[in-house]
């Protein structure tokens, strides 16, 4: 259930699976490697450091989008091998 009913605000962050979904309100993802758990705040809330500047939208891709990325391979591949898929 990686993000599922997560949001994020500003100065928040989730963490998310490679390939999973995107919380609302989330307008960049970092990969982990750039970042850095730090002490926790003092009310007890984690921390992390994040090493890069990343712009907005970046790795961001919308369902439709990865669909229809998987749609176009689908085709080439049936194209390809003479194969015919009930799409």
């Amino acid at each position: 259930d990686d993000a599922l009913g997560v949001v994020v605000t500003p100065g928040t962050v989730a963490y998310v699976t490679t390939g999973g979904p995107i919380p609302d309100g989330a307008d960049a993802v970092v990969q982990v490697e750039d970042t850095e758990q730090v002490a926790a705040a003092p009310d007890g809330s984690k921390r992390v450091r994040i090493s890069v500047r990343v712009p907005e939208g970046h790795d961001i891709r919308s369902v439709v989008c990865q669909f229809c990325q998987c749609l176009l391979v689908l085709c080439a591949l049936s194209r390809f091998m003479g194969i015919n898929h009930g799409l």
